[in-house]
């Protein structure tokens, strides 16, 4: 499953967590400008396997759901966590 939100002239895509190497954090949350270049791979708010995006949660700003339960917002810049909450 691969779920995408364009905001302004970027284009956020969480890619499918398991085509990613198992054992490591997966890095599935991408940017790219209109013209498809990647411009950065998303922070992840924890350093385990289970570290993987898996869905956007608005679609105004860039907050992401974390497969580990983490509500994550991120710098649209920078894909920098500014914050990240603990929802289970």
């Amino acid at each position: 499953m691969t779920d995408a939100l364009q905001l302004g002239d970027r284009v956020f895509v969480i890619f499918d967590y398991m085509g990613f190497p198992q054992g490591c954090p997966a890095p599935n949350l991408r940017a790219y400008d209109l013209h498809q270049k990647l411009l950065w791979t998303a922070a992840h708010p924890i350093d385990q396997p289970a570290a993987a995006y898996v869905n956007f949660l608005s679609e105004t700003s860039l907050v992401a759901w974390n497969f580990a339960c983490f509500r994550c917002t991120l710098d649209e810049a920078s894909g920098e966590i500014i914050e990240a909450q603990f929802t289970k």
